[in-house]
Order: structure tokens, then C-alpha cells, then sequence
């Protein structure tokens, strides 16, 4: 892989993790908050909410450019 072709990858996935953290994050934060009147440890469910939706938005951003780079190989294949 070229040098140019990895940096760009590895900017794509700080991107990815950022996304996923930052989502999280939020997810959690909302959560906790809107339960916090009714759940006296709504933190406990909030955490877990905010993890599983920074893995989720991880995972889906991954997929979304593995199948992106594999339309591009084969693109570069038919021009050849």
C-alpha cells in the first residue's frame, strides 16, 4: 500500500473511532439524563446504551469503507 493510500485509510479510521465515541458519548449522556427522574442508577443503563452505540456506529462505519475500498480495487481491475 502506498504511503499517500495508508494515510488516507488511517484518517478514515480516527474519523470512524471519533464518530463512534463521540455518538456514544451522546447516546449515553441522553439516556441517563431521561431516565435519571424515574431510575435512581440510570447511569448503570445509560453506560451500557452508549457503548453498544459507539460499537454499532464503529461497526457500520467499517463495513461502509471495507466495501468502498473493495468497489475500488475492482474498478482499478476493469480500467486495466
Amino acid at each position: 500500500m502506498k504511503t499517500k493510500e495508508k494515510a488516507l485509510s488511517n484518517l478514515k479510521l480516527y474519523k470512524a473511532v471519533f464518530a463512534s465515541l463521540l455518538s456514544g458519548f451522546l447516546i449515553g449522556l441522553i439516556v441517563t439524563d431521561a431516565l435519571q427522574s424515574r431510575i435512581f442508577f440510570s447511569l448503570f443503563i445509560g453506560i451500557p446504551a452508549g457503548l453498544l452505540t459507539a460499537a454499532a456506529v464503529f461497526a457500520v462505519l467499517m463495513y461502509i469503507e471495507y466495501r468502498c475500498s473493495q468497489e475500488n480495487k475492482s474498478r482499478k481491475k476493469d480500467r486495466q
